[in-house]
């Protein structure tokens, strides 16, 4: 007589095979190895896609740096087809350093401003609000 073991491990050996059966037949194995493939496809594609992407953005660093060369080299004459790109450079420049300066004078007015003392009353004063506002909507007064 054959023991319980015995028959559930050939039991389940012969599931096994027949699932085996079933999926060889069935085309599994090729669909699981199609979308496989396309994984590999899809993240090679990615990863060309990153490639593209970096060398675009070096290219881009390097366009900015030939551009600034030529433009400090040309800055004072430039050929008559760069004048309207030069004078935009140039208008974008003078915006800059006037909100540069602006920005120094600020940094500089907080660094000498006394404004701790006013801050400090202010932070009392909503501390205070918030708790009435609490205690009034608790029933509290």
């Amino acid at each position: 007589m054959a023991s319980y073991r015995d028959l559930f491990s050939s039991t389940i050996q012969s599931l096994g095979d027949k699932i085996r059966d079933v999926s060889d037949r069935s085309g599994v194995k090729e669909l699981y190895d199609r979308g496989a493939e396309r994984a590999k496809s899809y993240a090679q594609a990615a990863k060309l896609s990153m490639a593209i992407r970096s060398a675009n953005e070096e290219l881009n660093k390097t366009y900015a740096a030939l551009g600034k060369l030529f433009f400090e080299q040309n800055a004072n004459a430039p050929d008559a087809c760069y004048a309207g790109l030069f004078a935009q450079a140039q208008e974008i420049l003078t915006r800059r350093q006037e909100k540069e300066a602006e920005l120094r004078a600020l940094r500089e007015d907080l660094e000498t401003a006394q404004a701790g003392d006013v801050l400090d009353a202010e932070i009392v004063d909503f501390e205070q609000i918030v708790q009435a506002t609490e205690a009034d909507g608790c029933g509290e007064q």
